[in-house]
């Protein structure tokens, strides 16, 4: 079915929103990257506000659709990493653990040397890799050219009233990562996993804004990935101690 003159409407807004921000963004520039008229917007909009809250829910289908492929790929890629240091180190006629190191290329072992992960059966060692997978799609967003952010923690600090439908929207947002996360955490079979999840979304929802910092400031020699990666090892850190008996 092809989009509908509303759907052009929410994705121009999507874009136009994201990239200059609610309060500098007229209705005028997201009509002309829509070419939508004035009428079609109040056909379906009777505010910029509304217009706001659809381009917001729009927002959160596609990152939804996005954040469940990244968790899905990174089975896969993890479980054959797992795979090949095992082998490498049976081929090597060494016996015994193989740390989490060998499989996540972390330096210096930070991540934990032992072999938490390996011990875990492949339903449990999924829903590691699917938080791993959705720590490493964040460190591919930030490198994104036009990385501007997460929309709803610019929506939460452009619209300042608890109680307006903005507010609401962007929260329930970061409420669906948070789940997706616990869900996860369980299925690892990791201890305390609603606090987990919490600890795990904080580290993400830091490094976003850290990506968008670094990004903003000129000549700075950290890489807009780099908050990522440092999230995704403090991430490993939080898993391994929530793994142990």
């Amino acid at each position: 079915m092809p989009p509908s003159r509303r759907d052009d409407l929410v994705n121009a807004a999507v874009d136009v929103f994201y990239r200059h921000g609610f309060h500098k963004t007229n209705i005028d520039q997201v009509l002309e990257v829509g070419g939508i008229s004035r009428m079609t917007l109040y056909n379906h909009f009777e505010s910029k506000e509304a217009l706001v809250v659809a381009a917001l829910r729009q927002r959160d289908e596609q990152f939804r659709e996005l954040m469940l492929k990244g968790a899905d790929e990174a089975i896969d890629r993890y479980e054959g990493a797992l795979a090949r240091a095992v082998e490498a180190r049976a081929k090597g006629g060494e016996n015994g653990a193989v740390g989490l190191e060998s499989v996540m290329d972390c330096e210096g072992g930070e991540c934990g040397a032992d072999e938490w992960v390996r011990e875990m059966s492949l339903g449990r060692r999924k829903g590691v890799w699917r938080i791993i997978g959705l720590f490493d799609f964040h460190c591919g967003w930030f490198e994104e050219e036009q990385f501007s952010g997460c929309m709803f923690i610019n929506a939460s600090a452009a619209y300042e009233d608890a109680g307006c439908e903005v507010r609401g929207v962007a929260s329930e947002h970061k409420r669906t990562v948070v789940r997706f996360l616990r869900n996860q955490c369980e299925e690892a079979g990791l201890r305390n996993p609603s606090r987990l999840s919490e600890q795990l979304n904080i580290l993400l929802d830091g490094a976003i804004v850290a990506a968008q910092v670094e990004g903003q400031v000129s000549g700075n020699e950290i890489g807009m990935g780099d908050s990522g990666e440092w999230a995704k090892r403090a991430a490993l850190v939080l898993m391994r101690e929530a793994a142990r008996d």
